[in-house]
């Protein structure tokens, strides 16, 4: 995604502050009482020398409210990857009032994958929060999984 050198000095004020308009030049905007802080403005790359650092000034990717998510996700159906992932790999109940719901696009390591929330509600009962999971396949196990200093063995569902 390419941005205007406007769009990009907007997000260098953003971040660094007011621009040290005496240091500034062109396509370079300086910050900092010495300008040690350079945003070119072709670009959108910034380096502070100070600190020896620098990266790209990409635009924040708006997050969805946990209201949003609720209401883009669907109940588990029977049978379903969700169902399958809570009632035959976690090995726990579908009950009346459970507040888990499958999301079909949650963003998750830069792409988006199928996943289930679960509602976090206070003590009025108001949605302040989602859980998300993403379900993994599980691979058949040998023998049993070792963790810390006990075992766990896999064991089909009662």
């Amino acid at each position: 995604m390419t941005m205007s050198r406007d769009e990009i000095a907007a997000l260098a004020r953003a971040r660094f502050g007011a621009p040290n308009a005496r240091l500034s030049r062109g396509h370079d905007l300086r910050f900092g009482r010495k300008g040690s802080t350079s945003v070119d403005l072709a670009t959108g790359r910034w380096f502070d020398h100070e600190a020896g650092a620098g990266g790209v000034l990409r635009p924040e990717r708006a997050r969805p409210s946990p209201q949003a998510l609720w209401q883009a996700s669907r109940p588990l159906g029977r049978f379903t990857p969700g169902w399958r992932y809570w009632v035959e790999q976690r090995c726990c109940a579908i009950t009346p009032g459970l507040e888990i719901r499958a999301h079909p696009a949650l963003w998750h390591d830069g792409s988006r994958v199928p996943g289930l929330v679960a509602a976090v509600r206070d003590a009025d009962g108001a949605l302040i929060a989602v859980h998300r999971t993403f379900p993994v396949a599980r691979r058949p196990q040998a023998r049993p999984q070792v963790l810390g200093t006990g075992t766990r063995r896999t064991r089909p569902c009662a």
